[in-house]
């Protein structure tokens, strides 16, 4: 499908059970939980190595520069456990069976397109990518 074809569908609409809807978003949430929790694990790791790391070279440089190095560098795990839920709750509230949506409402709803849930994905994967299964 092209761009083209993706802009021209922005007026139209086209409504979906609201079940179906609560389930994709609660999909998304137990995949978004499950990556940040691997993340999380790496991400502890990580933060033991660098201070190690850091405390040698503190070590160090505390004798020869009188200098402490304290940053980091590491990017915490996000966790979107309170957006997903969010609006799982507020899918939960509507009292109608069917639920109008547009193209791009689905599209974020069904493919996961937040712009939350895409940058928390690329801080996390960057971690769970490398635990150890």
């Amino acid at each position: 499908m092209s761009l083209n074809m993706v802009s021209n569908m922005s007026g139209i609409t086209s409504r979906f059970d609201k079940l179906i809807i609560i389930k994709a978003l609660r999909n998304f949430r137990d995949i978004s939980l499950a990556e940040y929790k691997d993340a999380l694990d790496v991400y502890r790791e990580d933060v033991i190595n660098k201070i190690h790391e850091l405390s040698n070279k503190a070590h160090h440089e505390i004798f020869t520069t009188f200098e402490v190095p304290y940053n980091l560098g590491l990017t915490i795990p996000v966790n979107c456990d309170k957006e997903y839920t969010y609006l799982i709750n507020l899918f939960n509230q509507v009292t109608e069976d069917t639920i109008e949506l547009d193209f791009g409402e689905a599209n974020r709803i069904f493919n996961n397109e937040w712009e939350w849930a895409s940058s928390s994905s690329a801080v996390n994967y960057s971690y769970s990518s490398r635990k150890s299964k």
